[in-house]
């Protein structure tokens, strides 16, 4: 579950901007989803983020991608570090990331100030319970003239001490130690690891049926909830099943191809390849494995009762957006653990109605215990953001983060929560006037 996210220096972000997912201090928090957690606060499992075109709402987004990135996947020896900075800062200034999550009944917070060539600081400390966080390790620069790094372990290593001192004396002057120590199998990071690389699923605007017919194809309960959900909808699509044929051997150009798909997709249960007509998928029958191409197949009944085939070259976009957020709809998300949902224009494309009813999904009418939010039957976790004014009325205004500015254009954005007192509808009547900012933007 994510707690906190801080940025600064990345695409239209100059300064430091800060997205709390805690009430406000103070804060009514009735009627707001929440968990309560290890030191005693409490964390929103849903949250709207408004604010004017251009504000920073996807900045946001795609700086928790590239924080991932850089943690699962590292950087390259000898190229420059791929962040975005801001255009009007220097070129050489870095980019700063603070992450806090609520995993395994633990607050994790990660820090990591970056450059183009070097790792600036970087932190990580662990909190289980009302005590005051404790330290995993900590990593500064020796010297401004000096480009190299000092990474200290604190009391949270220790189990892992002796392996971890090893990492530490390999990890590159661009790389991160984080992403060092998990690819080389650290198990006392792992944790957090695995939130980043199953629990986070970030949603793009741009609607895209990536995986779903590898999905479909090997879980029957997904492809029955998706097509539940798109008759449910009004689509037209009373069906939707899978198309499954072994892929010719000819379909590749060499067997080198063919080997290297292979390895892509050995050991991963949930992988594919995507095509332009198809995912493709493996299957392993005894000591060989066996590569399928697999479609999806919608089903439209017409008057008559008769049944039609429907391209997905032929659906509207509102049915598009609704295949692509069904992950976040499904049921069975929870079923690995809770997932943290951050969706980019929640309502593009989408009727109003089921704007609503996906918030409505994400709704707990009492707070959870964080020990429950670690189990594999604790809530999910649902950050959007929107353009919908009438979706503030949706959820309670502590769950509202506005990022916006208090001075025009030229001064830095902030995110916050609106100024306290408004209701549900005298917030949608503020964003639809251009006059809502944080409450602590206001001079």
């Amino acid at each position: 579950m994510l707690i906190r996210f801080a940025l600064e220096n990345f695409m239209a972000l100059a300064g430091r901007v800060q997205l709390e997912l805690r009430p406000p201090a103070g804060a009514d928090a009735a009627g707001s989803s929440t968990v309560a957690l290890p030191d005693g606060s409490l964390g929103l499992s849903r949250a709207l983020l408004v604010g004017d075109n251009a504000a920073g709402k996807t900045a946001v987004l795609k700086g928790l991608g590239l924080l991932r990135t850089l943690v699962l996947a590292g950087t390259r020896s000898g190229q420059p570090v791929p962040l975005q900075p801001n255009r009007h800062l220097p070129i050489e200034q870095p980019t700063t990331f603070e992450l806090q999550v609520l995993h395994g009944g633990a607050l994790w917070t990660y820090g990591l100030t970056i450059g183009r060539e070097l790792v600036e600081s970087e932190s990580l400390h662990l909190s289980t319970g009302t005590q005051g966080p404790v330290e995993v390790f900590t990593r500064a620069r020796l010297s401004p003239l000096i480009p190299s790094t000092s990474i200290k372990l604190g009391p949270a290593a220790a189990a892992e001490r002796e392996r971890l001192q090893l990492f530490a004396s390999a990890t590159r002057a661009e790389q991160p130690f984080l992403a060092e120590a998990l690819r080389r199998g650290a198990t006392v990071l792992a944790p957090l690891g695995v939130w980043l690389r199953e629990r986070l699923q970030l949603v793009r605007a741009e609607a895209k049926v990536v995986g779903l017919a590898a999905r479909c194809a090997r879980e029957p309960a997904f492809a029955r909830f998706l097509s539940e959900l798109l008759a449910a909808a009004g689509t037209g699509i009373s069906e939707i099943g899978t198309t499954h044929a072994r892929v010719d051997p000819d379909y590749f150009e060499t067997e080198q191809e063919k080997q290297q798909v292979v390895a892509a997709l050995t050991g991963y249960a949930d992988g594919f390849v995507q095509t332009d007509d198809g995912e493709i998928i493996a299957e392993r029958d005894g000591r060989f494995v066996d590569l399928y191409k697999v479609q999806l197949r919608l089903s439209e009944r017409g008057p008559g009762g008769g049944t039609a085939y429907v391209p997905l070259s032929e659906l509207s976009d509102g049915v598009l957006r609704l295949m692509h957020l069904a992950p976040v709809l499904y049921p069975g998300a929870a079923t690995a653990g809770p997932p943290s949902f951050f969706v980019d224009e929640l309502d593009r494309s989408l009727h109003p109605r089921v704007a609503r009813e996906i918030l409505a999904r994400f709704a707990a009418a009492t707070p959870v215990p964080s020990s429950a939010a670690s189990d594999l039957h604790g809530p999910a976790q649902l950050i959007a953001t929107t353009h919908d004014a009438a979706l503030l009325t949706a959820v309670a205004p502590c769950e509202v983060r506005v990022i916006g500015r208090s001075r025009g254009a030229d001064s830095p954005s902030r995110i916050g929560p609106p100024p306290a007192g408004l209701r549900g509808e005298e917030l949608a009547a503020r964003f639809i006037a251009g006059t809502l900012i944080p409450a602590d933007a206001i001079s």
